[in-house]
């Protein structure tokens, strides 16, 4: 039974309203709603994705954020800070601590404009060059273990339509 408190958008006689069974089963956990929902399917991949990058990355000591700032400033040396956030879609404060990280470990430099002292030029260290070489290798790696189940059109069709999601 419901409590008051339950959302009493659901259906009478819905399956939310069966009484719990305690027994276990051994049988596949049943989710038809979930199953239809983009949101859900999207963040199980990710788990998917995420695992295999960490396990993959663990020997570089590289996080997925770590990756794509040095992935984004090789491509765009003297990328601007508030340029890189954008194009990454990471807050602020949250791409600061990344480059302090960064930054610590001689992997990237942030140089200061001669004219304008305020602004920022980000650009990888040679050690950083050496390491995002080393790491792209590592994930082309991961990405294969998290879309074993794929075929390569599959994995190609995922990543277009992952980005359309989000152009």
């Amino acid at each position: 039974m419901r409590s008051a408190s339950f959302p009493s958008a659901l259906p009478s006689g819905s399956d939310f309203d069966a009484e719990a069974d305690d027994t276990a089963t051994s049988a596949p956990i049943a989710d038809p709603l979930l199953s239809q929902l983009i949101s859900y399917n999207a963040r199980r991949g990710w788990l998917a994705v995420q695992d295999a990058f960490a396990r993959r990355m663990a020997e570089h000591e590289l996080t997925q954020p770590e990756f794509s700032v040095m992935a984004v400033v090789k491509a765009n040396p003297k990328i601007a800070p508030a340029a890189l956030s954008d194009a990454l879609a990471i807050a602020p404060p949250n791409l600061l601590t990344i480059l302090d990280r960064l930054e610590k470990r001689e992997l990237l430099r942030r140089d200061r404009d001669r004219d304008d002292k305020r602004v920022q030029a980000l650009k990888l260290t040679a050690s950083g060059s050496r390491l995002l070489q080393k790491a792209t290798k590592t994930v082309m790696y991961a990405e294969a273990d998290a879309t074993h189940r794929l075929d390569e059109a599959e994995c190609e069709t995922l990543n277009r339509l992952l980005i359309k999601l989000y152009s």
